[in-house]
């Protein structure tokens, strides 16, 4: 499917009130994130395959209805068939068949089912999609019931590796945080998150002025633990509790470094 590092990373959990931080600091309408002082950086698609391992493949990701094919339209009608509730296409039930505890009629089962047939791992591939989009890609405010907008997306799970994820999933981020913005300019909160949390934090983690962490291995993910992530959170927290202590910097061994008046 193209999400295979996904399944290596060791991040349990992530900080609600540094992740809340992290979307204050991006811009979502340029696509930028400012790190303080002069520091910005311009988030591009390829950030997420360097940070995430995420497929960058030729065809755009489908994002509305109408831009399905026929059998895409099948697809996403079976989702609805398979795992929808009176809520919408639920996240639980889609979870619960990827990691084998429900059949394909969302039997519960007393033990993991194996993948056999071609017909279960089309089913796998849809469930799996559905949970890593809900619930790391491309998070809503939500997170029990996959958002519509993201059922065009699930549709094409089969084939997901030829299709620009990588794209898909800043745009995302960058709508996140536009509604974001405009909420906390109303407000002065905002009570909930959308956009990946993940790749925003490793993303700023690898940008901090600190000892680099083995630069060779991609994708980023991969090289933080949950105690040194914690750690540097930790460190970088002000006295207020605000973050933001640790300066940042650019990183030129690191290709996902984009400046903001610069391009890939």
């Amino acid at each position: 499917m193209g999400f295979g590092a996904l399944l290596t990373v060791k991040l349990r959990n992530l900080s609600p009130e540094f992740a809340y931080w992290l979307v204050t600091r991006v811009d979502g309408a340029n696509g930028v994130f400012y790190g303080g002082g002069d520091m910005e950086f311009s988030l591009d698609p390829i950030q997420f395959n360097c940070v995430l391992g995420l497929p960058m493949g030729t065809q755009p990701v489908p994002s509305l209805n109408g831009n399905l094919d026929t059998r895409h339209r099948n697809i996403a009608d079976h989702i609805v068939q398979m795992f929808g509730d009176s809520g919408g296409v639920s996240v639980q039930k889609a979870w619960e068949f990827a990691v084998g505890m429900r059949d394909g009629q969302g039997k519960a089962v007393a033990t993991i089912v194996p993948i056999v047939t071609r017909e279960e791992e089309f089913e796998f591939r849809i469930a799996f999609m559905i949970v890593i989009l809900e619930l790391v890609l491309c998070p809503s405010t939500d997170g029990f019931t996959l958002a519509g907008r993201l059922l065009p997306a699930a549709s094409v799970a089969p084939e997901s590796n030829s299709y620009d994820w990588c794209t898909f999933c800043l745009e995302w981020l960058k709508i996140w945080c536009k509604m974001f913005a405009h909420q906390f300019d109303q407000h002065g909160v905002v009570s909930g998150l959308g956009g990946c949390s993940l790749f925003l934090t490793v993303f700023y983690l690898d940008h901090l002025n600190v000892v680099p962490r083995q630069w060779c291995v991609m994708p980023r993910v991969a090289v933080w633990s949950q105690s040194d992530v914690d750690a540097l959170i930790e460190a970088d927290k002000k006295a207020g509790g605000d973050y933001g202590r640790t300066q940042m910097r650019w990183n030129t061994k690191n290709f996902c470094c984009v400046s903001s008046d610069s391009a890939v």
